[in-house]
Order: structure tokens, then C-alpha cells, then sequence
């Protein structure tokens, strides 16, 4: 009896569905959070931050005139920012064009511009998060721009004292407990005296999972809350993603793009670091928003770059907080 054999026909194409997957993280949080504002005119520019004079609980008699005035912009004080410009470059030969059918894709040159504008977004994330100093850095290089990690950094000098993040609001994520989470709200709440602030904490993984610890009971996370699961469920809620306190609300908000350094090394502890922000005070201006340019092709292709000339600018860095390692 003659039995069936599967042959290997050759020259034949291999069915492959019509699926490409980007498989690399590519969210934005605080590019996509934070406000925008209007566009600065400068490669080096300076904004102000007012202070009040101390309280004074002085009186004056009946009658008396007033033989002393103040100048109220004595407490006035500025930070100085600079505007960086990056860019992504992308190219597709010929034969990748026009002779190449890769399932997903329809176009090369489209794709590549896409891929090309998603890495220079997420390099625009881990640049705004990084611990960058506002700083020329030479003619190849161009300037640097102050990033969070500098702008939440209680012994930065660059930051007037009066506007600098107070060193009450930095907590350590490898001993982090409720109290201490609380004690960060409560600096930053100090910072300006607004109990209803609206925070948005950008925490890297172990930071989410310290914080999360507050939902269980054990000995290392103060017993704060005990859940109970129903007779029947299927589900059960492990997770903090918002944090209501005395001193205002903090929405978690996960990221993996935190500890890079001006370098482009990331710190060893990363994975711990956190930045509470004040979106109130927080916010990106564009010198030049994000633009394409295509290059006359020399032979080897069609080619580019995505490019964006931009700043952050905290407009009270004391109004603020950091976990860290």
C-alpha cells in the first residue's frame, strides 16, 4: 500500500500573515501629559518665580502712619533653561522599496518615518526625565536642556534657593512605607499650601510595586488596608493607580523611562526612581515642533530625519518630590 509523503517544494514563498508588531515600549507620559506652552524665541532664556515675604503678625496703633515700605519683587528670582534639539534619521534603500513585499508593511519609506518620529518621541521622554543639566556642550553637541531629574534635586544650586525642591520631599523607594510616601505629599504641600494639588507620579517599576505593597497586609507596609474576597469572586484588585491624601491626589502613572544620564548611561537603581509633578507647574514649550525633512537621494535611497527643538519648563520646582534608591 502506497503511502502519503510530504515534499519541500522549492522556490516556493512561505505563507506569512500580513502582521508586523512594534515590540518595544514606545509610551509617553509625560511627553503626552504635560501642558504645552507658547513657544520660547531663545536658545538660553530665563523665567521668574515670586515669593512672598514671611508672615508678619505686627500691629499698628490708631493714627499712626506707615514709615516703612517694602519692595515686593525683592523676593523675585529666576531660573535660567535652554532650549536642546534632537532628531531621528531614518533611510530605505532601492531594493527595500521596491523589490522587498515584508508582511505588515506598504510602504517602507512610511514606515520608517513612522518608526522614526515613535523613537524620537520616546527619546524626548527619557531626555525630559533624565538628569541632565541646563548647559552648553560643545559645537558638535549644541545645548543641553535642565531636565526633571536636575529641576527635583534639593542641593542643585542652579536653582534659587527659594524655588528649590525642599530635601523633605525625597523618600527611598527600598524602604518606602505609607508614612513616608505621605511625608513626600506633605513637603511638596509645604512647598505652596495647596492641600487640593493634583500630582502625577511617574514611577518606574519597583516604585509601582512599593507603592501597590500599601493595598496588603504584612509588616512592611503598615497594615494600612486589608481586602477581603467575596464568596464567588473572580477577581482580585491588588493595585494603587490613585493616592487621595490629606495633602492632595496622586495619580500613578507607570513609565520606564526614568535614571538616564546626560551621557545616555542609565543609572543602576532606575527601576526605583519617581517624580511627583505638579502638572500645574509643568510644562513643555516648542522652539520648533516636531517637522520631517526628506534628503535628495545620492544613490543609496530615499532618506531623512524627524527633528523637534524644544525645553521643559517647572515653574516651581518646590512644589514637587522624588523616590529614589
Amino acid at each position: 500500500m502506497a503511502q502519503a509523503r510530504e515534499y519541500d517544494p522549492i522556490n516556493n514563498r512561505m505563507d506569512q500573515l500580513d502582521i508586523l508588531t512594534l515590540c518595544s515600549p514606545a509610551e509617553t507620559p509625560l511627553f503626552t501629559s504635560a501642558p504645552k506652552y507658547r513657544r520660547v524665541r531663545s536658545d538660553v532664556f530665563e523665567y521668574y518665580g515670586d515669593n512672598l515675604d514671611d508672615v508678619n503678625i505686627s500691629t499698628i496703633a490708631d493714627g499712626r502712619d506707615v514709615d516703612g515700605f517694602a519692595d515686593k519683587t525683592k523676593n523675585r528670582t529666576k531660573i535660567q533653561q535652554r532650549t536642546q534639539k534632537q532628531f531621528s534619521a531614518w533611510k530605505v534603500s532601492r531594493g527595500q522599496q521596491k523589490d522587498a513585499d515584508p508582511a505588515g508593511v506598504t510602504d517602507e519609506v512610511s514606515r520608517a518615518k513612522m518608526l522614526a518620529t515613535l523613537e524620537l518621541k520616546r527619546n524626548m521622554e527619557a531626555s525630559l526625565c533624565s538628569d541632565q543639566e541646563a548647559e552648553w556642550v560643545s559645537d558638535d553637541l549644541g545645548n543641553h536642556m535642565r531636565c526633571l531629574g536636575k529641576f527635583l534635586d534639593e542641593t542643585n544650586e542652579n536653582i534659587p534657593e527659594n524655588l528649590r525642591m525642599s530635601a523633605d520631599a525625597k523618600s527611598s523607594t527600598s524602604t518606602l512605607s505609607e508614612t513616608s510616601f505621605r511625608a513626600v505629599l506633605q513637603a511638596a504641600y509645604e512647598g505652596t499650601g495647596n492641600a487640593n494639588a493634583k500630582f502625577r507620579l511617574f514611577a518606574m517599576p519597583e516604585l509601582q510595586n512599593a507603592i501597590t505593597g500599601f493595598s496588603r497586609t504584612s509588616s512592611d507596609t503598615n497594615n494600612i488596608l486589608q481586602a477581603q474576597m467575596l464568596s464567588g469572586a473572580r477577581e482580585i484588585t491588588c493595585s494603587v493607580k490613585v493616592y487621595n491624601s490629606d495633602y492632595g491626589i496622586a495619580l500613578v502613572v507607570p513609565t520606564l523611562f526614568l535614571g538616564y544620564k546626560s551621557d545616555g548611561t542609565r543609572d543602576a537603581n532606575a527601576k526605583k526612581l519617581g517624580y511627583l509633578c505638579n502638572m500645574d507647574h509643568l510644562a513643555i514649550s516648542f522652539n520648533e515642533n516636531l517637522w520631517n525633512e526628506e534628503y535628495p537621494d545620492l544613490g543609496g535611497g530615499r532618506r531623512g530625519a524627524v527633528w523637534v527643538k524644544y525645553a521643559l519648563i517647572n515653574k516651581c520646582p518646590k512644589a514637587m518630590g522624588k523616590f529614589g534608591n
